[in-house]
């Protein structure tokens, strides 16, 4: 008797439930060819078990018996038509024996089934499938009752906290402004992240705020539970289509994701609006204090979300200032811009002193003077750190408080570290603490004597407030929004005036009773504005955007909002401008974005690679000396030259050939070989002013080592101005002037 006939007549003989716990036994072992047979065994006895035809497929196809695993889940299918699990499954399997076509039909057909299925999407989306109306059927009709919602982008702290336990100050007030509106309740907010992979929005539960900010009130904080948190959000995250009316909040650092300005494009194209929260524009207006690929990303995206937000809010007064005046100054349209002023308080939760890190405990028990902030250039450490050498050099050692900086080293401190230990750091009194828990620092703002923030300029200041809140006394600098935040509660400094900045640190620690009635009047009049008011605020301004109640001041905005608009002659360079210094120059760069959609994924030298086998560019021009769409002065149907410096991979087996269309009509082809090519077509003006390229891939596409279907970048792209329409036509080389492009 053969194996199966023995394990058959073995499973005859036993109840059912029996041979399915050896199965499962089995399977859990990884002995897949004994699983599938005693699955077998068990489908004898239950053959309508559809779910069990796709266990027995599961470990066919692991054992390699391909067509017997398909034959498996076609059964299943056949006993229930439904079962996005079967699909999904035998989408896996199409991948396995390399049949993409399959693989991509059956993992549409699971997502249809079941559009919160995380995995059908993101192979989908992997496999660069596109995703039309049709296919989100499904799931609209799930959400066809709800009314229109704002989704709160919190993907820079996901990213941000699987590399660090604790957070900064972007991350901190997402963290409490998130907090603060789900306690408040309500069901407009959803929040979410947006997935690097499947370059799409998940929806989190709201538990998973709550859970992270109590994990990071902890003492000490647990990073591999932070991550815990995370990767079980993300495992259980749904896949969200948001819709006209909907609005995309991006509410932290949106520079932290600098290839996603066509996904928003495209949200936007659809009718959904989009909102952001402006820190400051401190890399624009002082990139001094910024590392160059920090100025060239944030200028980029900054850009971006100015050209297609439809309501801007600032953490600040000043930040709004200085957006708009930056703006007007040249000639830049804004959509409206309203400050919402963060907190004073560091919500910390439980602390004490016994449980405080052997660092801190220690510091407790001496006098200290506390600056919390990131050591960088801009935050002006050296300042504090000069008027202590004085404070040395003029007064018994045991008299002068120690200086504690409580943040991570930043960018080009070397120098300044090397001061720091030149000087043996203040002989013992200067110290220097990272990743401090928020319990910690708790502790460190109500021990301290007074606190210091000689920022050269801030979007806000969160020490200043957070130390008025322990009413501990502060001495801030005088500039840009700290006096927003501090008041009259506060002492200020000249940040470039070392002297004026020594007599106000002798004052309060040599003078008999200056501390104390600085803290007599903090206590008497500070009212601190904490989290849940600005989650109110917050709601309250996004009840306005939902009900369209709030006063547009911005510019028209039309269908094609997002259309790129360039001047005849511009030549945008894409390959390594991820460094580009010049602020104007990446203005130009970021509207250039927008001639592409959200089929095209940027690497990280900011080359554009088509993922899929179909695209179309598209822009207006400009005018050059208004500034403004040329629709007037470039009739439809005039044809605009324009150059593209394409990199192509190696074309698949059976070779690739690209198509070149405008107008209806093709202006160009091009047989695929590896290499870089410089290609001119020209592109036809539409009755809309619109110049419009489509790009086709004809063959089967090759994939990358994620199976995405990638053969042609684009590394830069010129325009020239237009031209009659015949005469261009019958300039054949002009239309296919096609060559391979010099070695670099």
């Amino acid at each position: 008797m053969d194996p199966f006939r023995r394990l058959l007549g073995r499973g005859a003989a036993k109840k059912a439930g029996q041979v399915l716990r050896e199965a499962d036994e089995a399977r859990d072992a990884g002995n897949w060819s004994a699983a599938a047979d005693l699955y077998a065994a068990f489908l004898e006895m239950k053959p309508e078990a559809d779910g069990i035809w796709i266990q027995r497929g599961n470990m066919l196809k692991e054992s390699g018996r391909h067509a017997d695993a398909m034959a498996a889940y076609r059964k299943a299918i056949a006993l229930n038509p439904d079962s996005a699990d079967a699909f999904l499954m035998l989408g896996h399997l199409h991948k396995v024996m390399g049949d993409l076509e399959g693989c991509e039909a059956a993992y549409r057909q699971a997502f249809i089934l079941n559009s919160e299925d995380r995995t059908a999407f993101r192979e989908l989306r992997a496999l660069g499938a596109s995703l039309d109306a049709d296919t989100f059927a499904a799931a609209a009709a799930k959400l066809a009752g709800r009314g229109e919602q704002v989704l709160m982008d919190l993907s820079d702290i996901f990213k941000f906290l699987k590399d660090h336990a604790t957070v900064s100050g972007i991350q901190r007030v997402q963290l409490h402004l998130s907090e603060s509106i789900i306690r408040a309740g309500g069901d407009t907010f959803r929040l979410s992240y947006l997935d690097e992979v499947t370059r799409a929005y998940y929806t989190i539960p709201s538990q998973t705020v709550l859970d992270l900010a109590a994990a990071l009130r902890r003492q000490p904080v647990d990073h591999g539970e932070l991550r815990g948190i995370i990767a079980r959000a993300e495992q259980g995250a749904e896949v969200y289509v948001p819709r006209a009316g909907d609005v995309v909040f991006v509410a932290g650092a949106f520079w932290m994701l600098p290839d996603t300005a066509n996904i928003y494009q495209a949200l936007k194209n659809a009718g959904v609006r989009i909102a952001v929260y402006i820190y400051d524009i401190i890399p624009i207006t002082h990139p001094e204090f910024c590392a160059p690929e920090l100025v060239a990303r944030f200028s980029r995206c900054l850009f971006h979300f100015i050209r297609m937000a439809d309501v801007i809010f600032t953490i600040s007064e000043f930040s709004a200032v200085d957006l708009v005046r930056y703006c007007k100054e040249r000639g830049i349209p804004l959509a409206p811009v309203r400050p919402v002023k963060l907190a004073h308080q560091l919500d910390s939760g439980e602390s004490s002193a016994s449980r405080a890190s052997p660092a801190v405990r220690g510091l407790l028990e001496r006098p200290f003077v506390l600056f919390v902030s990131t050591i960088e250039a801009r935050k002006n450490h050296n300042y504090l750190f000069q008027i202590w050498l004085k404070l040395l050099e003029r007064h018994p050692r045991d008299t002068v408080p120690e200086l504690v900086f409580v943040g991570r080293p930043g960018w080009r401190v070397k120098d300044l570290m090397g001061s720091f230990a030149s000087r043996n750091h203040l002989d013992g009194k200067l110290h220097i603490l990272s990743n401090v828990s928020d319990a910690d620092l708790s502790l460190l703002y109500r021990a301290a004597r007074f606190s210091a923030f000689p920022s050269f300029v801030e979007g806000w200041g969160l020490p200043i407030g957070e130390s008025l809140a322990f009413g501990t006394p502060c001495i801030s600098s005088s500039t840009s929004s700290m006096p927003e935040v501090g008041g009259d509660l506060v002492d200020y400094v000249d940040p470039h005036n070392v002297t004026g900045g020594l007599a106000l640190v002798e004052e309060l620690i040599y003078t008999p009773g200056a501390l104390e009635a600085r803290r007599q009047r903090i206590a008497r009049d500070f009212r601190a504005v904490t989290w849940p008011q600005v989650g109110d605020e917050m709601r309250a301004r996004f009840g306005e955007v939902l009900r369209r109640e709030a006063p547009y001041d911005g510019p028209d905005r039309g269908a094609d909002d997002t259309v790129a608009r360039l001047a005849p002659g511009s030549r945008i360079l894409f390959e390594e401008s991820a460094l580009e210094p010049r602020i104007e120059r990446m203005r130009e760069l970021a509207e250039a974005d927008f001639i592409f959609d959200d089929k095209w994924l940027w690497d990280e030298h900011q080359v554009k690679w088509l993922s899929g086998s179909r695209a179309r560019l598209g822009l207006r021009m400009l005018d050059t000396a208004s500034g403004q769409a040329a629709s007037a002065q470039v009739a439809p149907g005039s044809v605009i030259p324009v150059q593209l410096d394409l990199r192509l991979k190696a074309p698949a087996a059976a070779g690739n050939t690209l198509v070149f269309r405008s107008g209806g009509a093709e202006v160009g082809r091009l047989e695929a070989r590896a290499g870089d090519w410089l290609v001119v077509c020209g592109a036809v003006v539409g009755e809309d002013g619109i110049v419009r390229l489509d790009l086709e891939i004809e063959g089967l596409m090759p994939r990358d080592d994620r199976l995405r279907p990638i053969l042609v970048g684009v590394t830069a792209l010129g325009i020239s101005a237009p031209v009659a329409a015949q005469p261009f036509l019958a300039m054949e080389q002009r239309i296919r002037l096609v060559r391979p492009k010099p070695d670099r």
